[in-house]
């Protein structure tokens, strides 16, 4: 023997450093590792139960008892439990716990040694010492009727529907408890009960449903089925470790509708199906304008484009979307965006107004180009040159509530002929219009209602009327206004003929007064005798080619009867009476 004394500090820590290797050292601490390696080498550490070997390492702190428990338990084995009869027969027995007066700790470490695993247990007649350690040690199959009776037993729970809807939320209530870690250590044979006897849906609390569905001991299928049946809403989708499940876990409606947990769906499916209908599902007045400070500009981006051109998601949503997150296109080219939608994009701004933007209405979404411009029109007259014009784009704005001076800027870029009869117009656009952009559709409104317009209008009216003698000569449709053809017959510089054919397509709505006023404007004023009481038969109408027309056209409209010359040198006498003159 080797006296303490004989080494300093530092060789007495090589002297260990070496020895200890050699000496086998075994205590409490370590005993349990020592187990499992021994029973791995003789392959039976199957039939021991961790947590009984746990608690019999404790006991052990010698290496020379641990390999003597070892090889009494193969003899054991072998001599006795032939072919695990002993095992089976014991298992089997639903009442083997009815014992009075047992040996609580012999029984139970038999049962450990030899692998019980009790299938039905007679709890009703079973000593309870016992069951607290067929509990203690997990020497009871995980059946649904087991784990029932435990949690009856054990955790006072008694409530049915709490122990089939929420089995694990009950377990989990107490994770320390023999029967919790029984249960992680066997987690998918649980889960087959559970499942089989779930009748259909399970409502674990949010915390344990996704410790279970992340526990990496769970079996892909196992989760799946599980989630199935889950009705219990999960707040935050991003905590399902598995990702394959987030389709499942939004078409069971089991994912609260929040946008976080839209946009961690989008950035691993993009906007799918699934999406799309828990976009529909969610509740209108959810905010999407933080997207971008909680997952960064590149994917709030992403999300918008793929929001924008998608025909599947509700109006309202689209627009809520669209409109919290405030992005906009200067260039847009979906070609096939349902009519509701693109109505959104345009009252919305997110459509620019520029030439491509422009463009892209005019070809592809005609119907939309005045709601396009109605809500751009600003923008819209800036842009517009005689190289982009549009005629009916001119005859929309023309109708719009905005100054007249846009309206004159924009229809300076074009000579078409624009129509001022019931659109409204004011008295400086119609006035425009007429100097510049005449309708000649609208010649017989306008002649026809001079009177009828402000002064300013009469004016440019007449100019037009003044300058198209020719055309309302011949035209028979034309009516003119008695004040217009005043101003015609005093004003104009057009032929005495062609005043003359004026007064006479006036002639069959003209009274007598106003025909003998324009006899004056005419410059025949002894012609308004014809109409005097006192008119004879002896006076006499100089002789020329214009009294011969005027003449002429009161008789083809039967304002007088005839008119004849007395003599080749003499005037015209006219007859308006026939009766009263001896010739006829």
């Amino acid at each position: 023997m080797l006296r303490d004394d004989v080494f300093v500090t530092k060789d007495r820590t090589k002297f260990f450093d070496y020895i200890i290797p050699i000496v086998p050292v075994l205590d409490g601490t370590n005993s349990y590792d020592q187990f499992i390696r021994h029973l791995k080498q003789g392959n039976i550490l199957e039939k021991f139960d961790s947590t009984f070997l746990q608690r019999l390492a404790l006991y052990i702190d010698d290496m020379r008892v641990l390999k003597n428990v070892y090889n009494e338990f193969l003899v054991y084995i072998q001599d006795i439990n032939v072919e695990g009869c002993l095992t089976d027969y014991i298992s089997n027995q639903s009442d083997y716990l009815n014992i009075q007066n047992p040996d609580v700790a012999k029984i139970i470490s038999q049962f450990c040694i030899l692998g019980v695993k009790l299938k039905k247990i007679e709890i009703d007649t079973a000593n309870k010492d016992l069951i607290v350690g067929v509990y203690e040690n997990n020497l009871y199959e995980l059946t649904f009727e087991n784990i029932k009776l435990m949690i009856k037993s054990m955790y006072g729970e008694y409530d049915s529907y709490n122990i089939e809807h929420r089995n694990y939320t009950v377990i989990q209530g107490k994770s320390e408890s023999p029967l919790a870690k029984y249960i992680a250590e066997n987690i998918n044979r649980y889960a087959n009960e559970y499942l089989k006897n779930c009748n259909g849906y399970i409502e674990d609390s949010e915390d344990v449903a996704i410790k279970f569905i992340n526990d990496e001991n769970v079996l892909g299928d196992i989760q799946e089925k599980y989630v199935n049946v889950l009705k219990t809403v999960i707040s935050d989708i991003s905590v399902i470790q598995n990702k394959k499940l987030w389709n499942e876990m939004l078409d069971k409606r089991i994912i609260k509708k929040t946008v976080p947990n839209i946009i961690h769906y989008y950035t691993e499916y993009c906007c799918d199906s699934q999406l799309i209908k828990f976009i529909n599902e969610c509740d209108a007045g959810m905010d999407y304008s933080h997207i971008e400070n909680e997952f960064g500009g590149e994917i709030a981006r992403q999300f918008f484009d793929s929001v924008a051109v998608n025909n599947e998601i509700k109006t309202s949503r689209y627009q809520e979307i669209l409109c919290n997150m405030g992005y906009g296109y200067d260039v847009y080219d979906t070609y096939d965006i349902s009519d509701d939608k693109m109505e959104v994009l345009i009252k919305k701004d997110v459509i620019e107004m520029n030439n491509v933007g422009l463009e892209y209405i005019r070809n592809h979404y005609k119907k939309y180009t005045a709601l396009y411009i109605d809500e751009n029109i600003e923008a819209y007259l800036r842009i517009i040159t005689s190289d982009n014009f549009s005629y009916e784009e001119a005859l929309h704005i023309l109708g719009m509530e905005i100054g007249d001076k846009e309206k004159i800027d924009l229809l300076g870029l074009t000579t078409e002929p624009i129509s001022v009869v019931g659109k409204g117009y004011s008295s400086s656009l119609i006035k425009y219009i007429l100097d510049n952009n005449f309708d000649e559709h609208d010649e017989n409104e306008l002649y026809q209602h001079f009177s009828e317009y402000e002064e300013v209008i009469q004016s440019s009216i007449y100019r037009v009327a003044k300058s198209r003698i020719a055309n309302i000569i011949d035209n028979s449709t034309i009516v003119l206004d008695d004040n217009l053809l005043s101003k015609l017959l005093t004003m104009s510089k057009c032929s005495m003929d062609d005043k003359i054919q004026l007064w006479a397509k006036a002639l069959p709505n003209l009274t007598e007064e106003t025909c003998k006023k324009h006899f004056d404007e005419l410059g025949f004023p002894e012609l308004k005798g014809i109409f005097t009481k006192r008119n004879n038969y002896t006076k006499t109408y100089e002789d020329n080619s214009f009294i011969r027309d005027i003449l002429y056209m009161l008789k083809k409209n039967t304002w007088i009867f005839d008119y004849y010359k007395k003599s080749d040198d003499e005037g015209y006498v006219v007859v308006k009476n026939p009766i009263k003159d001896k010739r006829y």
